[in-house]
């Protein structure tokens, strides 16, 4: 897509982490929107989202780096007042949009995703 080839010039981390994250989800049955999953476009933008935030945050453009923090991020591993945390469910329950660089996600119609945030609180689990 237009924005993914976007993101990928923008952000060193941006391509390595959309194949990382489309294959755990895909292992897990989690990547199909018609069955609750979550689509490429709406992991576009996560990712994307994530990685601005993490830079404006003071991390860096680093696979490895972006990877631990995405997973600790979306997994909600920290306390509820965690700046670092973001509650993917409540944002979905609640109609909130994420929006970075023109692209949107509405979480919403993806009914799996406590599925989703558990399966990245397990994998930050397991690598660190």
């Amino acid at each position: 897509s237009t924005y993914a080839r976007s993101q990928v010039n923008r952000f060193n981390s941006f391509a390595p982490i959309i194949l990382i994250m489309k294959a755990l989800m895909n292992q897990q049955g989690l990547d199909k929107p018609f069955t609750g999953g979550l689509g490429s476009y709406k992991l576009y933008v996560l990712v994307a989202y994530h990685i601005e935030t993490h830079i404006a945050n003071g991390g860096n453009d680093r696979p490895s780096e972006i990877l631990i923090s995405l997973l600790y991020r979306f997994g909600c591993v920290g306390s509820r007042r965690d700046k670092l945390t973001t509650n993917l469910v409540r944002l979905g329950n609640s109609g909130e949009m994420i929006t970075c660089d023109g692209g949107m996600c509405e979480l919403t119609p993806v009914f799996r995703l406590p599925d989703c945030v558990e399966m990245f609180r397990e994998c930050h689990e397991r690598l660190t």
